[in-house]
């Protein structure tokens, strides 16, 4: 996995996704005190946490893909409302 471009599909993503441009953080928080995920991914509101960089990234990915996935649905849901909404209407 490479970082940077990783780094970039989330960016890219959650913007598209969000219709907002916002910064992604990728930080290290240590293991004192008993963290053991010390690796944090944050855009937004969104974080997540791993014990390694890659897994923190892989979990945002996979977050951000969940939330693309469900507008995806939502937008056909309301797409398919339209189409019936314009078929009513030519069968007038």
């Amino acid at each position: 996995m490479d970082l940077d471009s990783s780094i970039k599909r989330i960016k890219e993503t959650y913007s598209i996704t969000h219709s907002k441009e916002s910064d992604v953080m990728l930080r290290y928080v240590g293991t004192s005190a008993g963290v053991t995920q010390p690796w944090q991914v944050v855009i937004d509101s969104y974080t997540t946490r791993g014990e390694t960089w890659e897994i923190a990234v892989t979990q945002m990915l996979q977050l951000i893909k969940k939330d693309l996935e469900a507008k995806i649905r939502m937008a056909q849901s309301q797409m398919k409302t339209y189409q019936e909404s314009l078929n009513r209407l030519l069968l007038d």
